[in-house]
């Protein structure tokens, strides 16, 4: 049987990256998955079995017709607001979603921006204290999705000129010090969203091919400060569980 996996993000542009490196690591890490036959073993969803994956705008929403809150404090002192959002998410997901396909483990992501420490943080205190019984994974990626894909970016010959270009402009490998791309502003040179773009063309593909083809070994060492090193370990940690 399938394992049903319940991704919670921020949007469409997530999944492509944080379902790969999960994949990646299930057949790492399961030695009778192969990469040829994953789509068999696992279905990527969201609330619902047909939807896609879960977005952080949707919890509010799905929380009223399901009549479950998140109030109080954690340890004393105010629940961080993703706290209260992930507390709400675990409980629709693992009491709520359709019985006929329970939800087998989950993975949350987030992206950090300015508040990565909070956001980690609250949304960690929340997993730990839930008595779920199937594996949760954390991401937050400091500063966001993109600086992830940076870290497993290498330039192809004739991307070199290019590449040498852009670290001269943010006066930095972009690759290992992704979380030093701290514009907000698109247009700002240390933008991840605008580096990124910038090295890869706007092309979806390319960006795919940093995470399915850089080596883990690597995207964990340029990763230590993003956050992809973390969440490499939680998938090592939780999510194979889930197939044993």
């Amino acid at each position: 049987m399938s394992t049903s996996i319940a991704v919670l993000c921020e949007g469409p542009t997530d999944p492509p990256t944080i379902c790969r490196l999960a994949d990646r690591i299930i057949v790492a890490g399961v030695d009778w998955i192969d990469a040829d036959e994953i789509e068999t073993h696992r279905h990527y969803r969201g609330f619902r079995p047909a939807d896609p994956f879960m977005t952080w705008f949707e919890i509010d929403e799905l929380a009223k017709q399901y009549n479950v809150k998140s109030r109080g404090h954690f340890d004393g002192l105010p629940l961080h607001g993703d706290g209260h959002n992930t507390r709400k998410a675990l409980i629709l997901l693992t009491l709520h979603a359709p019985a006929e396909t329970p939800v087998d483990a989950v993975i949350i992501f987030r992206d950090g921006d300015k508040e990565y420490d909070n956001r980690r943080a609250a949304i960690t205190q929340v997993r730990d204290s839930l008595p779920l019984g199937i594996p949760v994974v954390i991401g937050v990626a400091n500063r966001m999705r993109e600086c992830w894909v940076l870290n497993g970016f290498d330039p192809a010959d004739d991307e070199r000129g290019l590449f040498a270009a852009e670290c001269a402009r943010v006066q930095f490998d972009p690759r290992t010090r992704a979380h030093d791309l701290s514009a907000a502003d698109e247009s700002e040179d240390r933008s991840p969203k605008r580096v990124l773009r910038s090295l890869c063309a706007g092309d979806s593909e390319r960006e795919h091919r940093c995470i399915q083809n850089t080596a883990l070994a690597l995207l964990r060492t340029r990763g230590e400060a993003t956050g992809l090193r973390q969440f490499l370990e939680e998938l090592e940690a939780r999510l194979t569980a889930a197939f044993r």
